[in-house]
């Protein structure tokens, strides 16, 4: 998990990304079961991809009605899972 944390501790300076990674790095943490863990984290404001994810059959339309209510979308894009805040995609 080395890449992701160092990842997020260098946006943590910049204070302007935080309304957006914080709301997409939470519905990321409501969605994956245990043990899931992604090897890969890559931001732009309004979008996180996860890698290194390996969903089973149905698991990816579960995670995504878990963090619809939280108002963004999940799908799985060329071995990644992407979140999406509402109105930025």
């Amino acid at each position: 998990m080395a890449p992701a944390q160092g990842t997020v501790l260098a946006v943590r300076g910049d204070t302007s990304m935080k309304p957006f990674l914080e709301p997409l790095l939470a519905a990321a943490a409501a969605a994956l079961p245990a043990g899931q863990v992604p090897s890969s984290l890559s931001f732009t404001p309004g979008e996180l991809r996860l890698g290194g994810l390996s969903p089973a059959p149905g698991d990816t339309e579960a995670w995504a009605d878990a963090v619809r209510a939280r108002g963004v979308s999940l799908r799985f894009e060329a071995g990644e899972l992407v979140l999406t805040a509402s109105g930025t995609r």
